[in-house]
């Protein structure tokens, strides 16, 4: 038998969210409450929502990443040329 691929693996995740969206049931006995239930989305909108927000977090965190070390280089050079600066300052005064 072949290996999963990545696809299929991730075909196979949302295939289990979606048999557990629709096998929930609500309960039959509703309390009667101030509250307004909101209405349940559909689960094709719920399946695409979830497949963004995967893709969205792993943009997130690459971006989070590179921003802090994008971060750390600016910092890092920027007190370097501070550096430099007040020690030309001083070799010029001698």
């Amino acid at each position: 038998m072949a290996k999963k691929t990545r696809k299929e693996k991730i075909i196979a995740q949302y295939r289990r969210k979606l048999q557990l969206l629709e096998t929930k049931t609500e309960p039959s006995v509703k309390i009667a409450s101030p509250v307004i239930d909101k209405p349940v989305k559909n689960t094709q909108e719920i399946s695409q929502v979830m497949g963004q927000s995967e893709n969205d977090l792993i943009t997130k965190k690459y971006f989070v990443s590179d921003f802090k070390k994008s971060l750390v280089i600016i910092v890092t050079i920027v007190a370097l040329e501070i550096g430099l600066y007040f020690a030309t300052m001083l070799i010029n005064k001698f």
